[in-house]
């Protein structure tokens, strides 16, 4: 949402990502490094939606729609039907699940991350690019391209789903 895109395909890419952890930590491995396994994938998801959404011009919510559906037939794939047994170490649960006093861990884990993002966005370089491709496309008014101010957005937006139909109605009556 940052950079005026959104991904769709977040809760099969946290589910895929999720259920491979466990299955490494369940037959061996330690839950840590598991852990990190878990992070990398999840983290090489969102890169290939980044790539297919920028190197192929798809918009973010065709492409992150694909790659939700292709992540969820994965899942079944790797895993099956059924639940996946996880039980971590205690030092895992307790930084990852537990609570500090009456504070649950999950919302530290938010804080610190919030923090990090933040800093990311608005105090590094990564961040100005981010916003400064948002603010060329858009002239730094999200409501711009829909108020028709801006043709070439708008342009840009028809042409991408008057190819997605081409290629939908190739698919279909072949």
């Amino acid at each position: 949402m940052v950079a005026g895109e959104f991904d769709l395909s977040i809760g099969n890419n946290f589910i895929f990502s999720s259920i491979v952890m466990a299955q490494l930590a369940t037959n061996g491995m330690n839950v840590w490094l598991a852990a990190l396994i878990g992070l990398i994938i999840g983290t090489a998801i969102g890169l290939i939606n980044g790539l297919i959404t920028l190197k192929l011009k798809i918009p973010s919510f065709i492409a992150t729609l694909g790659t939700s559906f292709f992540w969820y037939a994965a899942t079944f794939f790797v895993h099956g039907a059924s639940s996946q047994p996880f039980s971590p170490d205690p030092a895992f649960a307790a930084l990852t699940a537990g609570a500090i006093g009456v504070i649950p861990a999950t919302f530290l884990w938010w804080i610190v991350l919030a923090l990090a993002f933040w800093g990311l966005l608005e105090r590094n370089r990564i961040g100005n690019h981010i916003f400064r491709g948002w603010r060329q496309h858009t002239g730094g008014n999200r409501n711009r391209s829909e108020s028709g101010q801006d043709e070439a957005a708008c342009l840009r937006s028809d042409r991408d789903y008057g190819r997605i139909r081409w290629h939908s109605g190739r698919i279909l009556h072949r």
